[in-house]
């Protein structure tokens, strides 16, 4: 632009002379009144101030071009600025809301991991009832036993002594014997209505443990949805093993009606999961505790 404004100026101001010193020598400026030198003043002061003005004219548009440019530098730069500082800041606050969200997802799986804890102890309370209610069947089986042996030495004691035997040596024997266990007639129906309220009770106390465990294993899965999303399902995968684990082993224990060493295993699994919680609880408050340092650098 520049360029062709100073070649257009460079030509005006070889041929304007030229052109005005061929019009001079013309029939018209043969009858003008004034002579050469009074129109070449003439020509020189009107020629100059067109020169002059055009001359400020060209400058100015220059000036205010040069103005423009660089206050579009200018511009753009402060845009550039502006732009890549709200990327920046873009950028800053979507590592924030992801932080956040890190934090609040690894708050809700220690939230999880305690009520996973709670459900373990109603789990084991329950379990530890089941096998009092084994024994407590076991035991009323055998006197069910005792009772109906002894209820048949009852009825042959009523039914097959005739009154003149009373004195009889083996009848006196077998009145001992009943006396001793102190088992009457009525008592076989008693052990039997005591076995019936065991059994139902022991029903009940199994669909209990069948939804517990339902409960904990819900949780467990909870537990691995939400550890992938803030990078802690390796970490807490030993602890979810261990749970399965012993949800397998006392359901195995249970269908197999199964009271060898249960007490045991059931001291031994509670002591365990007590351990195996604090792990995983510490676990995820070193994750948070990084979080939150990221979420406040």
């Amino acid at each position: 632009m520049n360029k062709k404004i100073i070649t257009i100026m460079a030509c005006i101001a070889i041929i304007l002379p030229l052109l005005l010193a061929i019009a001079m020598n013309s029939e018209i400026f043969s009858k003008a009144l004034g002579d050469a030198n009074g129109w070449l003043g003439f020509w020189g002061g009107y020629l100059g101030a067109i020169i002059g003005a055009i001359t400020v004219f060209v400058l100015t548009m220059l000036q205010v071009s040069i103005q423009r440019q660089l206050h579009k530098e200018t511009l753009d730069a402060q845009i550039k600025l502006n732009r890549d500082t709200l990327k920046e800041s873009d950028l800053r606050q979507r590592q924030l809301t992801m932080a956040n969200l890190r934090i609040n997802k690894i708050e809700n799986i220690i939230q999880t991991i305690i009520i996973l804890n709670s459900l373990n102890m109603e789990r084991y309370s329950i379990l530890f009832r089941w096998n009092e209610i084994k024994k407590e069947i076991k035991s009323i089986k055998k006197d069910y036993k005792r009772a109906k042996t002894n209820n048949k030495y009852a009825e042959i004691f009523n039914s097959q002594m005739p009154k003149h035997a009373l004195s009889n040596k083996s009848f006196n024997v077998k009145r001992k014997i009943i006396r001793r266990k102190r088992i009457k007639y009525n008592d076989l129906i008693l052990v039997n209505e005591a076995l019936n309220i065991s059994l139902k009770e022991l029903d009940e106390i199994q669909q209990k443990e069948t939804m517990k465990h339902s409960e904990i294993i819900a949780c467990s899965a909870k537990i691995k949805a939400e550890s992938f999303l803030v990078d802690l399902d390796s970490g807490l995968d030993e602890f979810r093993i261990y749970q399965n684990s012993v949800i397998d082993l006392f359901c195995d224990k249970i269908e197999q009606s199964d009271t060898t060493n249960f007490l045991v295993l059931l001291e031994n699994s509670k002591e365990e999961t007590r351990v195996k919680v604090n792990d995983a609880i510490r676990l995820c408050q070193s994750k948070l505790t990084r979080e939150v340092n990221e979420f406040t650098k």
